[in-house]
């Protein structure tokens, strides 16, 4: 299944890929940070204030940068995750021991890694 190629692929970045795809994320949370945080302070009034609607900007970009790096990584650990938690089922039933079907909601995954990622940008 998808789900399962997608950890599979997550999982096995090496460090330097991870890196540039943590590295290309902030790029992007930090353009799109910038653009939102800019377009906040027009909408709140402050449109005319140069300096607020650069230091609106430049906050947005460092958040959103941020984000965007810390939900990369917190996507790779969940699949490290689920990767080895689904070889240890494979091996207990190798092993002839009792397993339960895991039970996967996709929207309840998708629902805990973005709580997740919110908590460890928190941080």
């Amino acid at each position: 299944n998808f789900m399962n190629m997608f950890d599979e692929t997550v999982s096995s970045m090496s460090e330097e890929e991870l890196n540039m795809a943590m590295g290309a994320a902030s790029v992007v949370g930090s353009v799109i940070g910038s653009i939102i945080g800019a377009r906040a302070t027009k909408n709140r009034g402050g449109g005319g204030n140069s300096m607020i609607t650069s230091a609106a900007s430049m906050m947005g970009s460092a958040m959103a940068s941020q984000a965007a790096s810390t939900l990369v990584k917190s996507v790779h650990e969940d699949s490290r995750q689920r990767v080895l938690e689904r070889e240890e089922r494979v091996a207990r039933i190798r092993r002839g021991e009792a397993v339960e079907e895991p039970r996967v909601d996709e929207r309840e995954r998708i629902i805990k890694d973005v709580f997740g990622t919110v908590r460890r940008v928190a941080e």
